[in-house]
């Protein structure tokens, strides 16, 4: 590989980039290639995301995935067939070396053995969809694969077949490139690959800048004779601040013993004697040009203060035509149904492959094209300038006529005449049937020296039987490579590249078969190309501070190898170190025409390293090394040149760096960090907690962090100071302020610990005491956050109840150590109810407060015994007349004490002296009340009679106490007599006031527990039978509790009669 240096001395950094046919003639001028892209320089922008692809240097899965962290992204992740479609499409235009392999987040499981993931994600987008399964190349393995498969073949990677891009398995540790993806959401967090020139400038017309080429020299074409214009322009155009000049220079070449350098020679046109030569802005001119002395090629140089670039080299391409001769071809004759060709020998040209053949047929009306289309056993062969006829019939006797045209650098120059007459003659033949066979010169190559990026052709011809069906051509390389489908052209016979790449050699062989199955010998050729030097990886602008290192890379390919030069500020570096101007001891040139590096510097202790790849590398900066760099390849077809300018600022310099600190817990914590450079420099703060990236905007995949604390980043004039509010003992740590300049990162680091509460304990145990009603509690000491622990709380559960406090001190004095190398503590517990699954857990206090409770501990379940608490609320009363209502407060579950718990209701008439028992398991529960009931049915009617009541709980284990004898009242009788004497009386003109006597009650009625008032519209006298009818029918009601003598009506209408009775 061969590289050429040029440094210019200036302040800016302009990049260009020239590889051949594939140049960008806008690569490296600013103004024109701003982007509207939310994503930062050198990402690209596809739906919501950002992709960076980095193919130098390359790096194992590890560094790959650091490389991706340190941009703010991740590794590849897909998701989609569109995301797929994006990646293979950018990587078949621009992966230039088809061979590499490129890392992605895929990742195989050990379990379940040949799953993949994508590993770094969160769980919602981890799994690898099955619809993209077709883009496997090589097949995962399977449980059965497990006992033989290469452990280390565990990564996704993206490949080509040749065909198309799809994913490999590979390993982790070779050296690959990878593909970066981020949210576009987060592309103000994303490093820049490279930083233009104009950042930091509100108007670009205002920023100086060596040259950058937008219109480059071209190969210019002249045939005497043919082209109209008797001159050849060549075009060079820059930009430039200020407006760069010109300059252009003949190129020869001196041969010295192991390599050809290159020698430039000014070009004057005042001075040139014959006046044929003129430059017109960057335009160079060569009236008449001659082949004796315009042959050499010429290169244009555009230069202004701050720095001067050469362009590619170009050269004036003389070309020949002559005419056909006028004889009269020979007539060829065939036999039917056997192959032939007519060639179009076409007259004396140059250079070679610079015609394009088509043939005519002589008719009546003139010449008609011979339709290959509609003839699948036609073939017109470019590459052999003749049409074939694989199967030749009487109808394709006549007279052929060969028509040429002269095509090259892109460019329809002329038509020649039409060929002499080429008459064809087809006898009739019986032998009908002839085996297939390829003609000897085929396998044929169109252009036959072909060059990267041309449009190839490879053809392949055959004679045979086409009357049952056409002949069938098949191909395949031999190094079993794929063949892409879409190369396929004109029934399979010929094989088109449009842009042929170094990956397309190899050797192509082609079959024919026919429609019966004979097939005729396979014949190959071998497709070889030459290539113009071009870039895998160009120089980019870029910025950087005072004593840093820079690295910029050239990547340089070329078929042959580009012989190998460096320039320094445009001098040879042979030449300086000659002349004592570099340092001999460390600066070895190994001019030649192989090797990956030219110049090697053996230590790096000084200014210029070049590296083994061909980057050459710029260390201790100061601003002596600011300027413009040009790396050159050359080889016998032409050049490459891609440059860049550097710029040297001042460094980044820390003002306010964090410190360790104590803090109380639940306080605001202001964590400074502060950071001074060059205006021109965007410079943001990053904050880490233990090197995890802490997200302001809360688009964090472990969001829980933000639930009590509030992380909060001011933009006022503590602008990347850290403020921390409410902060809690588990944000206690490392904190880590990242000054982030489009140029460089510098992290600076404090510890923050919070003072509070202790932390919660672990560990906690419980277990009872057998033949006890204690339990046992063990548990071990958390953090004491700065201060001793003094007690402790013990709290149990029941069920998914609330805590209940159960020891609500115990000193730490107090509890029993168990050994003092687990800290673990222990204490026992007697106040729990009996019977119940319990779970406990142990808060801590200092000082500064009770700390967080414990895990609770798993479940216990108490010794039983009987049940111990007294009934309460016992009561009654009511009810239907014949029964006695009992009711009381049920005791909850906790207090049980065992199982099969029940109550037993004892009940006497209060003049009787033995008690009967009933047992009740599950009592009604009284509407819109606590309490619980039995209605007890009595043998004989005792309306409002006195009982003796009481009401105990029983379990399993044995009976609980009894509660206090309490006197019930059996239900009333319904009274039999009515209220006396009632009367109404108008209040208003819509209401009415009753008042009556209360009815004379026997002792087995009970008192009055209210009244209701009937009333309706009179219609009829109030006592007959018709108004018992309205009342059933129009009768209202008014009820009123309590042993009451009045209730007033309203509601009623104004003006009208009303009947009333009470009841």
């Amino acid at each position: 590989m061969t590289y050429f240096w040029i440094a210019q001395i200036g302040f800016l950094f302009s990049c260009c980039d020239f590889g051949g046919a594939n140049t960008n003639a806008w690569s490296g001028c600013p103004q024109d290639r701003h982007s509207q892209s939310v994503c930062p320089n050198g990402w690209i922008s596809f739906e919501a995301a950002c992709y960076v692809f980095i193919s130098f240097p390359t790096a194992t899965f590890a560094n790959a995935q650091t490389g991706c962290t340190s941009r703010g992204a991740l590794l590849l992740n897909i998701q989609t067939m569109e995301q797929h479609r994006f990646v293979s499409d950018w990587l078949q235009a621009n992966a230039l070396d088809r061979a590499m392999r490129w890392f992605t987040a895929g990742t195989m499981l050990n379990s379940p053995f040949g799953e993949f993931i994508w590993t770094g994600y969160p769980v919602e987008s981890r799994n690898i969809p099955p619809n993209l399964y077709s883009l496997w190349f090589d097949k995962p393995p399977t449980a059965a694969d497990q006992p033989t498969y290469p452990v280390e073949r565990n990564k996704l990677v993206y490949g080509t077949n040749g065909t198309a891009w799809g994913w490999y398995i590979d390993v982790p540790s070779q050296a690959r490139g990878y593909i970066c993806q981020a949210k576009s959401l987060f592309a103000n967090k994303l490093l820049p690959q490279s930083n233009p020139i104009d950042y930091g400038q509100m108007d670009s017309n205002n920023i100086y800048r060596g040259p950058c080429f937008v219109e480059q020299p071209v190969d210019a074409w002249f045939v005497p004779g043919i082209v109209v214009e008797n001159f050849v322009a060549f075009g060079c155009f820059a930009n430039g601040n200020p407006a760069p000049n010109y300059r252009w220079y003949k190129i020869g070449f001196i041969s010295g013993q192991s390599i050809v350098v290159p020698k430039r020679t000014l070009v004057e046109p005042l001075l040139s004697p014959t006046g044929r030569i003129s430059i017109s802005g960057g335009n160079l001119i060569i009236h008449q040009p001659q082949a004796s002395t315009d042959s050499e090629y010429y290169q244009c140089e555009a230069y202004n203060d701050f720095g001067s670039i050469l362009s590619r080299t170009a050269k004036i391409v003389f070309g020949q035509l002559e005419t056909f001769p006028k004889h009269p071809r020979k007539r060829r004759v065939a036999l039917a149904y056997q192959s032939v060709t007519i060639p179009c020998d076409p007259p004396a040209h140059s250079p070679r492959d610079s015609l394009i053949y088509a043939f005519y047929m002589k008719k009546d009306s003139g010449l008609e094209p011979v339709v290959l289309p509609a003839r699948p056993g036609v073939f017109v062969s470019q590459a052999q300038a003749l049409i074939g006829f694989s199967e030749a019939t009487t109808q394709d006797s006549g007279i052929y006529v060969c028509m040429i045209t002269m095509h090259q650098l892109g460019s329809r120059l002329s038509d020649s005449p039409k060929s002499p007459d080429m008459p064809l003659t087809v006898l009739e033949s019986n032998q009908r049937i002839q085996e297939p066979r390829i003609y000897d010169s085929f396998p044929a190559i169109w252009p036959s020296d072909p060059v990267r990026g041309q449009t190839v052709r490879i053809e392949c011809f055959a004679g045979g039987s086409v009357q049952s069906g056409p002949l069938e051509y098949t191909w395949r390389r031999l190094d079993g490579k794929p063949i892409p489908i879409e190369v396929y052209k004109e029934f399979n016979r010929v094989l088109e590249f449009s842009q042929i790449q170094p990956e397309d050699q190899g050797v192509y062989e082609c079959k024919v078969t026919d429609s019966m199955g004979s097939q005729a010998q396979p014949k190959s050729v071998s497709l070889q190309i030459k290539a113009w030097p071009y870039f895998i990886k160009t120089a980019s602008d870029t910025i950087v501070s005072i004593g840093e290192t820079v690295v910029m890379v050239c990547e340089a390919a070329g078929i042959p190898e580009p012989i190998q030069m460096w320039y320094k500020n445009g001098e040879s570096v042979s030449e300086l170190l000659a002349q004592g101007k570099l340092d001999s001891a460390r600066y070895t040139l190994m001019d030649g025409t192989t090797g990956p590096a030219s110049l090697q510097i053996s230590q790096c202790p000084g200014t210029y390293c070049s590296l083994p790849n061909g980057n050459l590398l710029v260390f201790a900066l100061t601003k002596v090394q600011a300027g413009l760099y040009a790396c050159r390849a050359e080889n016998q077809f032409g050049s490459a040149k891609t440059s860049a300018y550097l710029d040297v600022i001042d460094p980044l310099v820390v003002i306010l760096r964090p410190h360790n600190m104590i803090v109380e817990v639940n306080s605001t914590v202001i964590v400074p960090c502060r950071a001074q450079a060059v205006p021109s420099l965007d410079v943001n703060y990053a904050w880490f907690y233990e090197d995890v990236e802490i997200k302001f905007d809360r688009l964090d995949l472990d969001a829980r962090r933000y639930e009590k604390t509030q992380f909060f980043r001011p933009f006022d004039r503590n602008y990347g100071f850290l403020h921390i509010v409410n902060i809690q003992m588990s944000d206690a740590g490392r904190y880590a302020c990242e000054i982030q300049t489009p140029l460089s990162k510098q992290r600076e680091e404090g510890y923050v610990l919070v003072a509070g509460p202790p932390g919660p304990c672990a560990g906690v145990e419980a277990a009872t005491v057998p033949g006890t009603e204690l339990v046992v509690v063990n548990w071990t000491k958390g953090a004491d956050h700065l201060f001793p622990t003094l007690f402790y709380q013990i709290e149990a559960q029941v069920d998914d109840g609330p805590w209940i406090m159960v020891v609500s001190r115990l000193n730490e004095s107090a509890s029993i150590q168990l050994d003092k190398v687990s800290n673990r503590r222990t204490t026992t517990i007697a106040n729990l109810y009996s019977n119940i699954l319990y779970r406990l857990r142990v808060r801590a206090a200092n000082v500064k407060g009770i700390g967080e409770p414990s895990a609770a501990s798993r479940g216990i379940i108490t010794l039983p015994k009987p049940p111990t608490k007294v009934v309460q609320n016992v009561s009654g009363g009511g009810g239907k007349h014949g029964t006695l209502v009992v009711r009381w407060e049920p005791l909850p579950y906790y207090e049980h004490n065992g199982n099969s718990f029940h109550y037993v209701v004892r009940w006497r008439a209060k003049e009787d002296l033995e008690y009967t028992d009933t047992v009740v398991y599950n009592p009604m529960v009284v509407e819109n009340d606590t309490k619980v009931q039995l209605t007890i049915t009595l043998a004989e009617e005792r309306f409002y009679k006195p009982y003796v009541v009481s009401v105990r709980g029983v379990n399993e284990i044995g009976p609980g106490p009894e509660s206090d004898p309490m006197i019930i009242m059996s239900a009333a009788r319904v009274p039999t007599n009515a209220p006396r004497n009632p009367q109404a009386s108008m209040l208003n003109a819509s209401a009415l006031g009753v008042t009556w006597d209360p009815p004379l009650l026997s002792p087995e009625e009970g008192p009055v527990s209210g009244y209701r008032i009937l009333y309706w519209r009179r219609g009829v006298e109030c006592l007959s039978l018709a108004s018992d009818i309205e009342r059933w029918e129009q009768g209202q009601r008014l009820t009123l509790y309590g042993d009451v003598t009045s209730g007033t009506i309203i509601g009623l209408d104004s003006d009208s009669y009303y009947c009333i009775a009470v009841q």
